[in-house]
């Protein structure tokens, strides 16, 4: 059974930026299948979430998958459903940037 999936601002602005960098580099047919399976996959999570890595090292709660060896998926259970808070790029120092954000 599929939870509700919510986006954080953050995640929402970084798929908007994404999508100008393919646009750019690219051309948009590509940009929208890139995007459209980015999406697909964190609609799995949605799914089932528990098949993503725990990081309570970073973020109590936190979980983290890999999208096509280029993206890491961020995301929180909740009662609410399941959170992507953010969507970074592998090359990123996505680590440093969740701990200097923690709470």
């Amino acid at each position: 059974m599929s939870r509700p999936l919510h986006y954080s601002p953050e995640a929402l602005a970084q798929l908007d930026e994404l999508e100008i960098y393919l646009v750019e580099r690219a051309g948009p047919r590509i940009a929208d299948a890139y995007l459209d399976r980015l999406l697909a996959y964190c609609d799995r999570l949605a799914e089932d979430p528990i098949v993503g890595h725990h990081r309570d090292d970073l973020l109590p709660g936190l979980m983290t998958r890999v999208f096509e060896k280029s993206r890491v998926v961020c995301f929180l259970q909740t009662s609410s459903g399941v959170h992507v808070i953010a969507i970074y790029g592998s090359g990123q120092d996505w680590e440093h940037h969740l701990r200097d954000s923690a709470p």
